[in-house]
């Protein structure tokens, strides 16, 4: 089934940065807001709604991470000093990604330390993760320490949408300063790409990418989805597919590569597909065919196969991809002449397109109606005029609210606008204010429900009726507030703190701060004395 895993729940450490190529090199080099990047682009726009494009040239960004030895990134010295026991190696779990094995031997349930290059990227990668500097390039951590095991990801972005992870997880010990270790010395590596380049001959599918290979594989059908690396032990050797419709929901083609034994487990009946063995598996909802393709090259007796596993609508489709996919292996990539240079971005470059302060907001969709608040915007005069202002352009909401917040919560929040609402972030992610201004709905219509709700209650701001109250956790409080004086009529000023996981924690815990969370009652006496007073 497709793993359609959120990038907060993180996967399989990426390690894959820079790639020399033996052609053109394209430099695509971020950049910092406002300026021009270095390979002459524009610059990045930092007004209006929706993500900047990447500059990274997105093919020359995959043929610098095809070239890469992801097992050439982990730093023997470092493993040996660590490990301290001899015969300590890099095997291959994938064309693509890597792990370090103590002694040289694999089994099957082992927690080894993995490197995998390609690895999906998103804002959440970002916005969840804690930054870290690792010699001046920047990673982000997530830790995911339990009873049973210490789990740590630290991801390196090398363009907007994919980066190189590193992944352990052990228990009783905090994993998070070992990652950073072996990814700081990867990054020294880095800097000169060259000397890592990948021996392709001796690890099967490595001149391909899954998704670059799909494409292939799909022929004119491709134009019907979008492509994403698939998360799993390779996930640029791996790639899922969407419909480019996003109301869609049908099963689309999936493909996942990895080396494994697959006698050891395969699920389905054999079938003989162009001369391979291929297990076919109806699933819930599509059907999966599983074969071997070739020799790994591992040595590894847990690890000998090149296995391919192909997904679709039903079983005939998957057979049918699996008998083009068998022929299409052995064969030349599409040639491309471009290779991402350099591949690290620097400690001021940009590795997201996210504008303004819609880089610390943590919606994992709808992106593109996130907009960063611009300072043209003027609070008319009189709370009837404030209220039609506000339902026309919600950039209103937070000029009504901007010099009260930043006066009692400080100058660091700063203001977006997202759907109906105004939203006022900063980079620590541990606070979030939302503020509205709106002719709908009575403020008394709020906080009523007490499964979800707590201490609500009656109260009055600047002389005006409203109503507050905490969530169950006490980890957010609201106060819905009527301009006209009355909870029951329609129309309502709005704002709400919200408490927020520690940044850097896969399953924080939100601790109750209730002095923060009060500074709202100021918040809304201030605005009302300013603006709804009458």
């Amino acid at each position: 089934m497709r793993q359609r895993m959120l990038t907060a729940a993180v996967s399989v450490f990426a390690c894959a940065l820079m790639v020399a190529g033996c052609s053109t090199t394209t430099s695509g080099t971020a950049f910092k807001a406002g300026e021009a990047p270095q390979d002459g682009g524009p610059a990045a726009e930092e007004s209006g709604p929706g993500p900047a494009p990447d500059p990274r040239d997105a093919e020359a960004v995959d043929e610098a991470l095809r070239q890469l030895d992801p097992c050439l990134l982990f730093d023997m010295d470092v493993a040996n000093k660590r490990i301290g026991e001899p015969g300590t190696t890099a095997t291959p779990r994938g064309p693509h990604s890597c792990m370090l094995t103590p002694a040289g031997e694999y089994e099957p349930g082992g927690e080894p330390l993995n490197v995998a290059v390609g690895a999906p990227v998103d804002h959440m990668t970002r916005y969840t993760g804690k930054p870290v500097d690792l010699g001046g390039v920047t990673a982000y951590e997530l830790r995911d320490y339990g009873e049973s095991r210490n789990r740590c990801v630290l991801t390196i972005p090398v363009s907007f949408s994919k980066g190189i992870e590193f992944d352990y997880a052990f228990a009783d010990s905090d994993t998070c300063p070992i990652v950073a270790e072996y990814a700081t010395a990867a990054v020294k590596k880095l800097q000169d790409p060259d000397t890592l380049k990948l021996d392709q001959q001796g690890r099967p599918f490595s001149r391909w990418d899954g998704c670059t290979f799909l494409r292939t594989l799909l022929g004119d059908e491709s134009e019907q989805y979008r492509f994403a690396p698939n998360r799993g032990y390779d996930p640029l050797a791996s790639c899922e597919t969407f419909p480019a419709d996003a109301s869609d929901y049908s099963q689309t083609p999936v493909l996942s590569v990895r080396y494994n034994t697959v006698g050891d487990s395969p699920l389905g009946d054999p079938t003989d597909i162009a001369g391979k063995t291929v297990f076919v598996y109806q699933q819930s909802s599509g059907c999966k065919a599983t074969w071997a393709q070739t020799d790994s090259k591992t040595g590894n007796e847990h690890l000998k196969d090149l296995e391919f596993e192909l997904e679709a609508g039903d079983c005939d489709a998957a057979a049918g991809l699996a008998e083009q996919a068998i022929g299409l292996v052995d064969q030349a990539p599409p040639p491309n002449d471009k290779v991402q240079r350099p591949l690290l971005y620097g400690p001021d470059e940009r590795d997201n397109g996210e504008k303004g302060a819609c880089e610390h907001f943590g919606a994992p969709n709808n992106r593109e109606e996130c907009a960063p608040y611009e300072d043209d915007v003027t609070v008319p005069q009189g709370k009837e005029a404030i209220i039609e202002a506000s339902g026309e352009d919600n950039r209103v909401q937070c000029a009504v609210f901007r010099d009260a917040i930043r006066d009692i919560y400080g100058p660091e929040f700063e203001p977006l606008t997202f759907g109906a609402h105004c939203i006022f972030v900063e980079e620590t992610h541990s606070v979030a204010i939302t503020v509205n201004v709106t002719p709908a709905y009575p403020a008394g219509d709020y906080g009523t429900d007490e499964s979800l709700y707590s201490e609500r209650r009656e109260t009055e701001f600047g002389g005006k009726q409203a109503v507050s109250f905490y969530d169950s956790g006490k980890t957010a409080y609201d106060i819905y507030l009527s301009p006209d004086n009355d909870v029951a009529a329609h129309g309502h000023v709005h704002i709400g703190v919200e408490l927020l996981p520690e940044r850097g924690v896969l399953v924080g815990e939100r601790k109750p701060d209730p002095e923060t969370l009060a500074r709202a009652d100021e918040v809304m006496t201030k605005v009302v004395e300013q603006y709804f007073a009458s």
